[in-house]
């Protein structure tokens, strides 16, 4: 599993040609994925596409058995003719994760709506112990919550039980 860092905005064509990794989150600011940057990595089952996200080159996903695509973006990216071409399967196996205010627009996509399963992302699980309390709503009682949800929604962080 690979994660990359936010200060990566810059990928070169067939990156990650052939590699073994399994699954990999690329940064936002990450607005392009060059040609075929995924191409024959047959042990890659799940792939997390930043908010920047823009644009989509030819053969990216290419003898990849994805299971998972997470598409932050809320706009859908632009796709080649040939984004898909050479992922067997792809729109009946893989499932599609977008945000929860795009599930319309991507369902209506000319590409991506060719994903049979499209889901909202879920909100992040995470222990109140972890949270800035400062950030806590004043109003709520910290012993009584044992786990709050976090939610991203367009800069501004929600806060709900």
């Amino acid at each position: 599993s690979i994660v990359l860092p936010g200060s990566v905005i810059s990928i070169g064509k067939l990156a990650f040609y052939a590699s073994e990794i399994e699954s990999i989150v690329l940064p936002d600011g990450l607005r392009s994925m060059p040609l075929g940057i995924f191409q024959q990595c047959q042990n890659l089952t799940s792939v997390t596409l930043g908010s920047d996200c823009e644009a989509l080159s030819d053969y990216c996903f290419d003898g990849c058995p994805l299971q998972h695509l997470y598409v932050n973006a809320v706009i859908p990216p632009v796709c080649q003719s040939n984004t898909f071409s050479g992922a067997r399967n792809i729109f009946a196996d893989c499932i599609l994760h977008v945000p929860a205010e795009s599930l319309p627009i991507y369902r209506n996509h000319s590409t991506w709506k060719l994903f049979q399963h499209i889901k909202i992302i879920e909100a992040t699980s995470i222990w109140l112990s972890h949270l800035d309390v400062t950030a806590v709503p004043p109003h709520w009682n910290n012993s009584d919550i044992i786990v709050a949800r976090l939610c991203q929604c367009g800069g501004t962080v929600i806060y709900y039980t």
